[in-house]
This record gives C-alpha cells, structure tokens and sequence, in this order.
C-alpha cells in the first residue's frame, strides 16, 4: 500500500466567503473526519492535483501532516473530492483518519493483465467494471487487484467470483457483477445497426398506422353517402 505525505493548515470559520478567498489563493478547504472529532484544514491545491495525478490510478493511504498541531502528523483516507460540475475544479475534500490495524471498506482497480486470445482472434475487450469494493485492514489494502485475462476467448465473461483477492482482504462486490467481456466485432456491429433502425422502423409503423386509419375514414364516409 502506497504512503503519500501531504500538508495541510488548520483553520478556523466556515464561511462560504473564506473558502472563496481561500480558492482565489489556491488553497482547498478540507476536513478531517475522526473517530471523536473533526477539524477543518487547508490544502494547497496543485500539491492534491499532483498527488492524485500521481497516485489517482491506485489506492493509497495519506500521511497528513499539520502545521502547528500538537498532534503532527495524521493517517488518513481520501474520502470525498467535491467538484464544480461545469469546471471539474476542486471546491471541498473529505479525509477519514485511521490507524493501520482498522478495518475498513475502500473501492480499488482491478488491473486486467495480457491480452484476450479473443482480441488476437479479432474481438473487442468490453470493460464494464474498473472497481470494486473490499474490506480490510489499512495496512493491508492493494494497490489493485489483477486478474490474468489472456485466455479469455470470444464471449467469455470475467466475473467478481473469478477475482483472487489477496489473504486478508475481503471482496465486498456481488460476485455475479461483469468486470469485462471479449465479445465479436460482428455482433458489436449487428447490435450497432439494430440501435439504428429501432427508430425508423418506429417511424415506419406510425406512418403506416395513420395511412390506414384515414382508409377507415374514407370508407365510413362512403357507406355514410351510400
């Protein structure tokens, strides 16, 4: 399990207006979620940005360390990143603290290794699930979980059943959930034009609805002059 140090600076006041004026700066305002007690920080926003694009393809713990906190230096978990939903900027993030022996339920990747006989044969590797959860001790988190998919042929399905998680670590995910599948370029393709004509072809029966409906019409009115 990767250990990333980061500063943080305790603050006081909630005000949205401080933490406008603290995002003008390039700080984020944070929070400490403990088992006792909270305390909002500051955190300087490309020191996150870096780490995230850093570490962000994995799970990892952090090293919080507080300047001019009695009690330094802080394990915790990234929690919640809040962003705006136009600019995708940073606005608010959640850190949980821990300690290495807690038990506790994070999502991690699952790293498909090799490639699908099916894709040699000339398939596609379908990715539905890049995730899930477990459960486990801090200390005892993975980077990831990886699953061997070479032998995968045209379709067949890796499921969460087919993962081998580490000892000491828990799969959380149903184990009926599709992680990936190899499926054919021809039927990709046949569903594709399916999905294109479903609307025409609705299109066509509406047309041929309201043709036959004004015959109905037509022929009252004639039994009606008759």
């Amino acid at each position: 399990m990767q250990k990333v140090e980061i500063r943080g600076v305790p603050r006081t006041g909630s005000r949205k207006s401080g933490a406008r004026q603290l995002r003008a700066g390039g700080k984020i305002p944070a929070v400490i979620y403990g088992k006792t007690d909270t305390q909002s920080i500051t955190i300087d926003l490309k020191e996150f940005e870096g780490i995230l694009r850093t570490h962000g393809h994995g799970a990892f713990l952090l090293e919080m360390k507080l300047e001019g906190s009695a009690q330094v230096e802080r394990l915790v978990l990234l929690k919640e990143v809040q962003r705006d939903p136009i600019t995708s900027r940073v606005l608010h993030i959640d850190f949980l603290q821990i300690s290495m022996d807690q038990l506790i339920q994070v999502k991690v990747p699952v790293h498909l290794e090799g490639t699908p006989i099916g894709v040699k044969e000339g398939g596609l590797l379908d990715v539905l699930s890049r995730e899930v959860e477990i459960e486990c001790k801090a200390a005892e988190i993975p980077e990831d979980i990886k699953y061997d998919i070479s032998e995968a042929a045209i379709g067949h399905s890796v499921h969460v059943s087919d993962l081998v998680p580490p000892q000491g670590v828990e799969i959380l995910t149903p184990d009926n959930r599709v992680i990936a599948t190899v499926i054919s370029k021809v039927l990709e393709a046949e569903a594709a034009a399916a999905e294109e004509a479903a609307p025409e072809e609705a299109g066509e029966g509406e047309g041929e609805g309201e043709e036959k409906k004004e015959e109905e019409d037509a022929s009252e009115e004639s039994k009606a002059g008759s």
